[in-house]
């Protein structure tokens, strides 16, 4: 039934981790990505080590907001950014299908575009020819910071020939040797030994994708992920409203124009400056019509003014 576009199924009485079983049954059954949205950070932790211990580790993908405290943009937590460049490198390479869990704050932050995430992703391959100072320029382009022992993403260090770097897209460092301008080998390494693991033939380079610096194309993580993923919400009401629907508890006509709209947003709010970009305050127009549809929902529970009155004491003043 889940394998059919736009079916919607409700799941009712599944407790504690038979939930997790279901999910697993299903998530192995039909091959598809799967999207899982839980109420917050916790509960999304909760059912992620379930998953993790029911499916192969790179079957299942954490998708965590980029931000240390919530809405605190300039402090971004890196190892969380590390793990959303994951899944966002994982839904570009289009490899088997993975089961994403996250919350919805992690949701609200808009990511770079597939277009976008190609454009700022620097392939290495062993044998390729690669100037020392050349690479050396490209990751500090990518504001990467020069340390003396590489420990979390986002560093990278050089002694003579030899550089290792922690990239965004994988959760171990790299150590790239070099042979002149030749890569003469590419291994993983241990953060806390420093030693190497693995030899591997290439890498790619993915800068912090949530870097305020990086002004590329950004869209919503619902747009990100493939058309035939399935999503499943816990205990998270969804409302939808037509567009005509929302311009018309906004502005009273349902054939407005985005900039009616905005212009309406600002005189509701009282805000002194709109948000520059469209989609900003088309949120805000969608988060308004379910205010007023809330609202208009729970005045007509009154049986007539008497009780109105006798609920509303104030409002007869």
């Amino acid at each position: 039934m889940l394998s059919e576009p736009k079916q919607k199924v409700h799941l009712k009485g599944v407790l504690g981790s038979s939930l997790s079983f279901t999910i697993t049954r299903v998530f192995k059954t039909i091959n598809q990505p799967f999207l899982l949205i839980f109420e917050n950070k916790e509960e999304a932790a909760y059912y992620l080590n379930d998953l993790e211990e029911l499916l192969d580790d790179n079957e299942v993908l954490f998708y965590p907001g980029s931000y240390r405290r919530p809405y605190q943009i300039e402090e971004t937590d890196n190892a969380n950014v590390l793990l959303r460049a994951e899944v966002l490198s994982r839904i570009n390479s289009q490899k088997k299908p993975a089961l994403i869990v996250t919350y919805p704050e992690a949701l609200f932050e808009k990511v770079l575009s597939r277009k976008a995430l190609e454009k700022s992703t620097f392939k290495v391959a062993v044998g390729e020819t690669l100037n020392l100072d050349f690479f050396n320029e490209v990751l500090f382009d990518y504001q990467f910071k020069r340390v003396d022992f590489v420990i979390e993403p986002g560093e990278f260090s050089v002694r003579g020939g030899i550089v290792d770097v922690f990239s965004f897209s994988h959760d171990e460092p790299y150590r790239v040797e070099f042979f002149g301008d030749e890569i003469d080998s590419i291994r993983t390494f241990d953060v806390e030994s420093q030693l190497s693991i693995k030899p591997i033939k290439k890498l790619q380079i993915i800068p912090n994708i949530e870097h305020k610096l990086l002004n590329e194309t950004r869209q919503s993580f619902l747009d990100y992920i493939a058309s035939n993923t399935i999503v499943f919400s816990k205990n998270i009401p969804v409302s939808e409203y037509e567009p005509k629907k929302i311009k018309q508890s906004v502005t009273g006509n349902g054939n407005s124009s985005k900039e009616q709209v905005a212009k309406m947003i600002q005189t509701i709010l009282k805000l002194k400056t709109l948000p520059k970009e469209f989609d900003a305050t088309d949120g805000i127009a969608v988060a308004i019509c379910h205010y007023f549809q809330n609202n208009q929902e729970k005045s007509s529970n009154y049986t007539g003014w008497k009780d109105f009155l006798k609920n509303n004491p104030k409002r007869s003043s």
